[in-house]
């Protein structure tokens, strides 16, 4: 009895055939333009590089309760208050380091209004019982004007990596697609 060969899942996505010199153009590419992201948030913002990673554990854990369509709303004073957040332990597992050097790391990012204590924590009766709940990115610093300078330059960097794929033939940009969202 012959047997029908086993069906893919329908989860599995299809693998693109892409010449191997291409496929190194891309890595290249999207290597410098994370590289050259993560040099600009840190200048931006003026963290180190073990500060950069805890911001961006904490803002990460602040929002991956949140379908990315709400994600992209975080300076929404409405998204602002869906934020869930992190406690020092949780970042310090995140990133395989102690509690104590997030903490020690914490205490600048809080007095720089980067990062903010959220809380305090209510027991069962409703009394405040003076523990923080936990860490959030403090929204006032994403509304600064360097903060808002940086996302212009990461915009602009973001452009020059999709029209670098489309010229690698990688992808193709629907400009009219674009210019509608931008009316």
């Amino acid at each position: 009895m012959r047997r029908s060969p086993p069906s893919q899942p329908f989860s599995e996505t299809p693998r693109m055939l892409i010449p191997s010199d291409v496929a190194r153009a891309v890595r290249r590419t999207t290597t410098t333009f994370v590289l050259n992201w993560i040099d600009a948030r840190q200048r931006t913002l003026d963290l180190d590089p073990l500060e950069f990673l805890i911001v961006h554990t904490i803002a990460a854990a602040n929002l991956q309760h949140l379908p990315a369509s709400r994600r992209a709303d975080l300076n929404d004073p409405e998204a602002g208050d869906e934020r869930h957040p992190v406690s020092i332990e949780g970042v310090a597992a995140a990133l395989n380091v102690s509690s104590e050097t997030v903490r020690r790391r914490l205490k600048a990012l809080v007095a720089r209004g980067i990062v903010e204590r959220m809380g305090p924590v209510e027991d069962d009766d409703g009394e405040r019982s003076g523990l923080s709940a936990g860490l959030a990115i403090d929204l006032k610093a994403l509304e600064s004007p360097a903060m808002r300078r940086s996302l212009g330059l990461e915009l602009s960097q973001l452009w020059r990596l999709l029209l670098s794929l489309e010229q690698l033939g990688v992808i193709r940009i629907n400009r009219q697609h674009i210019a509608n969202m931008a009316a």
